[in-house]
C-alpha cells in the first residue's frame, strides 16, 4: 500500500511499545498529529457536524465511490483520502503536512 512503510519509528510508543493511547482515548491533541510512517494526519474530534449520511450525499459529487456506514465515511479527494469517523475524528491519508491536511478537512467539512 502507498500509505504504509515497512520500518517502525524507533521513537514512536505505538511502534515500539505497542501502546495505543489515541485509540484507547487516553491521549489526544487539540491539533493535527501526523502518523509516523503512515503518510497520514489525524485530527481530534471537532465542532464540525458528523452527520455521516448527509455528508455522504454532498460528497458523492466529489467521489461517487465513497464509502459510508454507521462508523465512518471515506472519500477520495485526489490524491489524498479523507476519512471522518462517527466520533468526529478525521484522518487525511496521502500527506504528512498538517497544514495541507487541515485545508482539505476544512474545505470538505465547512461547506
Amino acid at each position: 500500500s502507498r500509505f504504509i512503510t515497512a520500518k517502525p519509528d524507533p521513537q514512536c510508543p505505538c511502534c515500539v511499545e505497542k501502546t495505543w493511547d489515541w485509540l484507547e482515548g487516553k491521549q489526544g491533541s487539540p491539533t493535527a498529529e501526523p502518523f509516523c510512517g503512515g503518510n497520514a494526519v489525524q485530527f481530534p474530534p471537532s465542532a464540525f457536524p458528523t452527520d455521516l449520511p448527509a455528508l455522504a450525499e454532498r460528497l458523492k459529487q466529489v467521489d461517487e465511490n465513497l464509502i459510508v456506514n454507521e462508523t465512518f465515511l471515506r472519500c477520495h479527494v485526489h490524491p489524498e483520502e479523507f476519512i471522518l469517523f462517527k466520533d468526529g475524528r478525521c484522518l487525511i491519508r496521502g500527506t504528512e503536512d498538517p497544514a495541507r491536511a487541515q485545508a482539505i478537512r476544512d474545505k470538505i467539512l465547512a461547506n
